[in-house]
């Protein structure tokens, strides 16, 4: 099994805040985004109902709600 390792500051940010993980990895089976909001961001609130898909969030430093 290969596999791939990156250091996601090499990632160029997408919209600002976003790095496309999966992109940079070649992954297909599902997404990952790594999102870096400054202290005090607040994002959209939304849902995936439309899609179909879920969202998984996991936070690496601060937090959240």
């Amino acid at each position: 099994m290969a596999y791939k390792a990156l250091d996601a500051d090499d990632v160029k940010l997408t919209w600002g805040t976003f790095r496309m993980i999966r992109r940079e990895l070649g992954g297909s089976g599902f997404g990952l985004n790594q999102i870096d909001f400054p202290p005090g961001k607040a994002g959209p609130e939304h849902d995936e109902l439309a899609s179909g898909q879920e969202e998984i969030y996991y936070c690496l430093s601060g937090g959240g709600t």
